[in-house]
């Protein structure tokens, strides 16, 4: 965890002008990743299996008055005193859970087409063997 702490401050700490981290799950791998947008982007409209857990606003907007225009004294109470860890965790279930039942259609969809393409092919191997025996009782 204090890696993570590290990795995202960094993140947040590195974004120039105005701009956003975020940890998402990514529903393709598996993975949780610590990624950052520019201006009012969003990692759902850069990749679509990103599920966003976590968004830190680095905005100046953000930090300017409380912070005194401190960006790493805002991430620093971002992640150790803003953030809802609880909340995060149970986004993290939820979305982990709909990407395995995801993956499960699309292993079925597949097994599925799979099993047609193979009935297809074993009615064509019939219609070729058929048209073959029809050309020798001739």
């Amino acid at each position: 965890f204090l890696k993570f702490k590290f990795d995202f401050r960094k993140a947040g700490n590195a974004v120039t002008g105005s701009g956003w981290v975020w940890l998402i799950y990514d529903a393709w791998t598996g993975s949780l990743k610590i990624t950052t947008t520019k201006d009012a982007d969003n990692p759902m409209t850069l990749n679509k299996y990103h599920r966003p857990l976590l968004a830190m606003d680095v905005w100046e907007h953000s930090y300017y008055l409380h912070f005194r225009n401190s960006r790493k004294n805002y991430t620093d109470t971002f992640i150790n005193h803003l953030a809802d860890w609880r909340f995060v965790e149970e986004i993290f279930e939820k979305v982990e859970a709909e990407a395995a039942e995801e993956a499960e259609e699309l292993e079925k969809a597949r097994l599925e087409a799979e099993e047609e393409s193979s009935k297809w092919q074993m009615e064509q191997l019939a219609a070729e063997i058929a048209a073959e025996a029809a050309k020798l009782e001739q």
